[in-house]
Order: structure tokens, then sequence, then C-alpha cells
């Protein structure tokens, strides 16, 4: 059985948050999560200087609403050029993780099972991926068969080399998986 996927869970980033500024002490932040461009959940973060507590509500059976107050402390690293880097502390584990994703409770990606999309496609899926990236990469279309893109201005030539080979060998085992699938009875 396929484990659930992050993609398309609410969660929180910790290294977003310090880029926007909003990790100040004392500070409150009002964050909402939105899924086809309508507000599908909110919390409330009060910021404390060695923790962030989350307040959200969330209903319960047989439509009873819960309010949650939940405190996630905040470890910090050294960086190479000056300042420092924020972690989340799992509040399950207590593993540093720079996302904390909700699942009935804020919780790291090891304590809620979960894995990504990308870890759960075969090898075709993969290579096909693979090969689109690079082709969008040059500024042609996705498809996958068809002329290979010309050189994009200002890339370097050894650049587009190395992508017209890593595609020309993509193209080749993803031919080589599809002779195999079809071979088989």
């Amino acid at each position: 059985m396929a484990k659930a996927t992050v993609e398309g869970l609410r969660f929180i980033d910790v290294q977003d948050w310090h880029r926007r500024g909003l990790l100040k002490p004392g500070q409150w932040i009002s964050w909402s999560w939105q899924r086809n461009g309508e507000k599908s959940g909110s919390i409330a973060v009060e910021v404390e200087s060695e923790r962030v507590v989350l307040r959200y509500g969330i209903s319960g059976p047989g439509g009873k609403y819960q309010r949650f107050r939940e405190p996630v402390y905040l470890d910090f690293s050294p960086c190479n050029r000056g300042g420092k880097r924020p972690w989340f502390q799992c509040p399950s584990c207590g593993h540093r993780v720079v996302v904390l994703y909700f699942c009935q409770y804020f919780g790291c990606r090891r304590c809620h099972r979960l894995a990504y999309k990308s870890q759960q496609v075969g090898k075709w899926e993969r290579l096909v991926h693979r090969i689109r990236k690079i082709r969008v990469r040059l500024g042609g279309p996705p498809e996958i068969v068809g002329p290979f893109p010309p050189k994009p201005p200002r890339m370097r030539w050894s650049t587009y080399q190395r992508l017209e080979s890593e595609e020309r060998k993509a193209q080749l085992e993803h031919l080589a998986a599809m002779k195999g699938a079809l071979s088989r009875p």
C-alpha cells in the first residue's frame, strides 16, 4: 500500500517565515492556506524567543469545534557567512526540520509517515519527467518527441551539450523500459 504524500497537505515552513521577517519575538502571525483560490484553513502564530505557539481549531466528531494551542520549539544553527538558520523541533519526535505538516496535528514527514509523490512513481514516469524538464529548461515544449530544442541565448555550449547528452541517455532508458514493458506477457 502506498504511503500518503506531502503534496496537497497544509504545512508551515520556518525558513520561509524567516526570509519574510516574521520570526521576531513578540510578533503575531496570521497564516492561511488556499486551495483552488479559496481559503482552506488558517492558524494564528505567536512568536516567542525560543518557540512559536500555534493556535488553531478543527471540527471534531459530531461537528464539535475544538481549539488547540500547540507550542513548537525553535532551534538555530549558525550560517557560514554570519547570521543563523531557524529550524522547527518536531513536537512529536524532536528532530530538527524545516517543514511541519498538518494531519490532525503538526508533525514532521517521518512522524506522519509521509512520502513525496515522486517517490511513488515508476522508472518510466521518472524518465519522462526528466526528459520534459530538460526540454522545458531549454525553452522547448514539454513533449518528449520531436526535435531537440536549440541552445538558448547566453547558455554555455558545455551546459547545452551536457543537457543534450542527459536527455539522449534518458530517451534511450525510456525506450528500453517501454520495450521491456511491451515484451512482458
